[in-house]
């Protein structure tokens, strides 16, 4: 659940003015990061800008949002997105840590501050992580947009297998195929940056009240609450309808196989047979 840890104002703006126009840009998403940014103005009790008329959010998937404010651009997104926009960022880039995950925001081409979010590990997750092991599900690999270092301190967090940082919705989708290569993947996400490696899984799961509409069209599996342990259940679910299901083809392929057999040896009549087999 990501928070706002800080924030940092560009020389001649303040912090108000960078969560003021980040809050402009964000309003109304369904992005975790939009929450911890509306929260932060809310407490802050902060009068949000309302966009220009018929003002369009942009969103570039992976990379970050824009709309416009009194004629002008809010750019709210990565250090990528700023540097494909050409918006300087120098001036900031030496106050943010290697350990945060920093979302840079901009008016009329210009840095107006940065806002450094910390994402807590959700409630439940390091029992949900256990819970998958203890079903026998032994690699767990996070995909994640997230900065190398961070990545890398969750994974330890939640003794993950391995992890991907820095990674755009193409690279998620590419390392599903990847792994599909060696076994059955499970692919849980909740955003727009998941939809394509959601689609390209085995079994797509989207989960979360927060959850897209795009992520949830392109998944098997919605589950409509927030708690990651959920999936160990959704894990059991499912292996118990398949023992049913083994379980069911067993029982008929060897009714019908009795059924022809006696009905060889002249044991049933044709009639029996096929009744035999209808009920089966």
């Amino acid at each position: 659940t990501p928070v706002v840890q800080q924030v940092i104002a560009a020389e001649g703006f303040n912090q108000e003015d960078v969560i003021r126009l980040a809050a402009a840009a964000e309003k109304n998403s369904t992005h975790p990061i939009a929450d911890a940014i509306m929260k932060q103005a809310k407490d802050w009790n902060i009068l949000i800008p309302i966009r220009d008329n018929n003002a369009q959010v942009e969103t570039t998937v992976g990379k970050g949002i824009s709309t416009w404010l009194n004629g002008k651009r809010v750019v709210v997104g990565s250090l990528r997105f700023m540097n494909e926009l050409k918006i300087k960022t120098n001036s900031l880039l030496q106050q943010i840590q290697n350990d945060e995950n920093a979302i840079y925001v901009a008016y009329d081409q210009t840095l107006v501050g940065v806002v450094s979010i910390f994402d807590k590990i959700r409630s439940g997750m390091h029992r949900a992580v256990n819970n998958l092991r203890h079903q026998g599900i032994n690699d767990i690999i996070m995909l994640t947009g997230d900065k190398r270092t961070v990545a890398r301190e969750m994974a330890r967090r939640l003794k993950l297998n391995w992890y991907h940082a820095e990674a755009l919705p193409e690279d998620k989708a590419f390392y599903v195929k990847r792994y599909r290569t060696t076994g059955a993947v499970m692919m849980v996400g909740d955003g727009i940056n998941d939809a394509p490696a959601l689609a390209h899984a085995h079994v797509g799961v989207t989960m979360g009240a927060k959850r897209t509409d795009i992520a949830s069209e392109a998944s098997d599996v919605i589950i409509t609450s927030d708690n990651p342990e959920m999936l160990s259940e959704l894990v059991g679910l499912s292996r118990k309808t398949m023992n049913i299901i083994k379980q069911n083809f067993i029982a008929t392929f060897a009714i019908n196989g009795m059924a022809i057999l006696f009905g060889a040896l002249g044991i049933f009549s044709p009639i029996v047979g096929a009744a035999i087999h209808n009920a089966a």
